[in-house]
């Protein structure tokens, strides 16, 4: 299977992934439910379930690399954020192989 995260930290590739599935899957219900005329409202309970597993995922990444579990993981609730976030990890781990 084609993964883009297997040479990082397994903390760190599996909350790589979940930033991808819940941005995509974010972007999609959108769609879909204002395709449907649905409320919005479900788009939003998605984000944040799926943003909440990749903020588990972030704090137990940060922990490893020694920093604030809480700052990453609070960071990584709010989409934007969470790419800085994953980046500022992400670059971090390459150095601490390099």
């Amino acid at each position: 299977m084609f993964n883009l995260f297997k040479e990082l930290e397994t903390n760190l590739g599996r909350a790589g992934l979940a930033l991808a599935l819940a941005f995509l899957g974010t972007i999609a219900l959108s769609f879909a439910l204002k395709e449907l005329g649905a409320d919005l409202t479900w788009d939003i309970l998605y984000a944040l379930v799926a943003f909440s597993f990749a903020a588990w995922f972030m704090s137990q990444a940060a922990e490893k690399q020694g920093r604030s579990p809480l700052l990453y993981g609070m960071a990584t609730l709010f989409p934007p954020s969470a790419i800085l976030a994953f980046a500022s990890l992400y670059n971090r781990d390459l150095q601490s192989r390099a």
